[in-house]
């Protein structure tokens, strides 16, 4: 029993369980305290814009990448987060053109061009779905960075 609440509840769960134990830490209300305390830092900015694939437009994609970037940036900077710490990910939603699922396309730094990309739809597509349809307009759906760090493990140390 962890959590608020948990062990105000534990002895009536077990008991309708049918157990006859309730294991709760020494400090059960701190529990997801403490886990936010140990976690790497990390916030995903996400533009939603339904648009074509077209190769020679890719320049225009990847602006919309620099834009999420620049806010990702931003974000660890007022986060006072060392510019040696700092991690982007970047992420493409795309589907085919009238599918209602994306698949994510994980997209290295820098970015690379667009037949690179349309290469890792079309596998990351087969892989989820077990098919490609290399003649099928594909649509962009969502353009995602992640600004992440890693913990500074200031509570790593802490007495339990």
């Amino acid at each position: 029993a962890y959590g608020g609440a948990g062990p105000l509840h534990g002895v009536e769960t077990a008991i309708e369980c049918g157990l006859s134990r309730v294991v709760a830490p020494r400090e059960p209300g701190t529990m997801c305290a403490r886990g936010i305390l140990v976690s790497d830092i990390s916030l995903d900015f996400v533009q939603s814009k339904i648009r074509p694939f077209i190769r020679e437009c890719w320049s225009s994609i990847t602006s919309e990448m620099d834009v999420l970037r620049g806010e990702a940036e931003r974000w660890l900077a007022t986060e006072d987060v060392p510019q040696s710490q700092r991690q982007y990910e970047n992420v493409l939603e795309a589907r085919y053109f009238g599918q209602n699922h994306e698949v994510q396309i994980p997209l290295p730094n820098p970015l690379p061009d667009a037949e690179t990309f349309l290469r890792e739809f079309e596998h990351a597509h087969r892989k989820e779905y077990g098919y490609s349809l290399p003649d099928r307009q594909i649509e962009i759906v969502n353009f995602r960075v992640r600004g992440s760090a890693p913990s500074s493990g200031t509570a790593s140390h802490c007495q339990q």
